[in-house]
């Protein structure tokens, strides 16, 4: 009977095994480590599996946990899950893989290929290997006759989905053998070779999962990844939307302050022409100050031409304007009548 771990405050521990018949260590091999009771039974895994982890199966007939790798992507009715098949050393023999030394015995099978646990089956000489001697060592297969082994019809693998855990689908194949020794002694025996013969192979697991089941592990495993991509996507217009605001906020902060840099420069310029006009009326107004003098000068002098013009007209009269008194007759003469004028001594 397992004892099997609810997830409850860890829930990367779900359908974990916690013991069987009560003891949490096997008591066969030669190690606590390889002894340990651990893994899931295969129903189910723990949820939010990565590629990169190391998943444990336990089965109480193979008498260990069995450590399984990720080999593929795969998907069951658009619902995505991981191929995890055994590690290559599960199998191997401990002078190929020394950790497994933990196996080894005294009267064992050893080779690359196969498990004996006679140990664990009540002293009855079986070792375990997968069907038709896959990924064993050619003695193994070249001893019998028509074994013809294929990783697609022999193979051990599990399909999970990643998120939940749970199976997709399985193909647990384990092939049963009889470790048989020449026995000199024993007519029937004593004439062969020490061999490892076939008794059968068996397969375990599930095709595949019902579509009502499928359509539930979507809601769980696959709508939260799109609700999230729609949050997300959400988000990003947000940012962008604000970091776009942002910009133009600035921009319109900066054109501002040009605005009023190119306001204060224009001003600042007017400011020199005023002050340049204002400058330029002083200086016009001292120039005109002495012009004035002159023009009151002139008129003064124009004044006293004016008043000399007019007394020297109303005195003496100038020389080069005196005619003779007997000359004032406007009777017009001849040519040879004409009265002369006398500029030598004028008289009055």
């Amino acid at each position: 009977m397992y004892s099997m771990y609810t997830g409850e405050g860890d829930p990367y521990t779900l359908s974990n095994i916690q013991s069987f018949n009560g003891n949490q260590k096997l008591k066969f091999w030669n190690s606590s480590d390889c002894n340990r009771v651990h893994g899931s039974d295969g129903a189910s895994f723990n949820p939010y599996i990565k590629k990169g982890d190391t998943l444990w199966f336990f089965n109480d007939q193979l008498c260990r946990a069995l450590p399984m790798v990720y080999d593929r992507s795969i998907s069951q009715e658009g619902l995505p899950g991981l191929r995890f098949v055994p590690r290559k050393d599960v199998f191997m023999s401990e002078k190929s893989y020394p950790e497994n030394s933990c196996f080894a015995g005294p009267n064992r099978e050893t080779g690359d290929g196969v498990f004996d646990v006679t140990v664990c089956q009540f002293d009855t000489p079986i070792v375990l290997s997968w069907p038709h001697f896959l990924n064993a060592e050619e003695k193994y297969s070249k001893a019998i006759d028509g074994l013809k082994p294929d990783p697609k019809k022999h193979g051990f693998w599990f399909d999970i989905q990643e998120v939940t855990g749970t199976t997709l689908s399985a193909k647990a194949r384990i092939q049963i053998n009889m470790n048989v020794k020449k026995l000199k002694n024993f007519s029937s025996l004593s004439k062969i070779n020490d061999t490892v013969i076939p008794i059968l192979w068996f397969e375990e697991g599930i095709d595949e999962l019902g579509t009502d089941l499928i359509n539930v592990l979507k809601q769980a495993a696959i709508d939260p990844l799109v609700w999230r991509q729609y949050i997300l996507y959400i988000l990003i217009g947000l940012l962008s939307t604000l970091t776009l605001l942002s910009m133009v906020a600035v921009a319109k902060v900066l054109a501002n302050r040009a605005s009023v840099a190119k306001v204060e420069r224009v001003r600042e310029q007017v400011e020199n022409i005023i002050h340049g006009q204002i400058a330029g009326n002083d200086s016009s107004a001292q120039l005109t100050q002495p012009m004035l003098g002159y023009l009151d000068s002139s008129d003064s002098s124009r004044s006293s031409t004016a008043t000399h013009s007019r007394t020297s007209s109303e005195g003496t009269t100038p020389p080069y304007a005196v005619i003779s008194a007997d000359q004032r007759d406007l009777t017009p003469f001849s040519d040879s009548e004409k009265p002369s004028v006398n500029f030598s001594n004028p008289e009055v």
